[in-house]
């Protein structure tokens, strides 16, 4: 599977769902894309359906997405995760 932009018509890259450009500090750590997407809803505090209602994700979905979070950030808990700094 390609995990770069794909080009549209025009020739010109479209970023796909789940490109989102990973900060160094994050991507260090493992984290991918899709990963760092609902990093930022969990920092605001928001739940894995309330994320899941606002990215248009199941709640499964999310639920995979966070699940791996504490430990590639060295978080003990989802609490920590709203308090890490990046």
């Amino acid at each position: 599977m390609h995990a770069g932009p794909c080009s549209g018509a025009s020739g010109v890259p479209v970023p796909r769902r789940g490109d989102t450009a990973v900060a160094p500090e994050l991507r260090a750590p493992g984290l991918t894309g899709r990963e760092v997407e609902v990093l930022a809803p969990v920092r605001e505090g928001l739940t894995n359906a309330e994320i899941a209602e606002r990215r248009f994700l199941s709640r499964r979905t999310v639920e995979r997405r966070v699940e791996p979070l504490p430990a590639k950030t060295g978080a003990a808990n989802r609490i920590q995760l709203v308090t890490l700094r990046t």
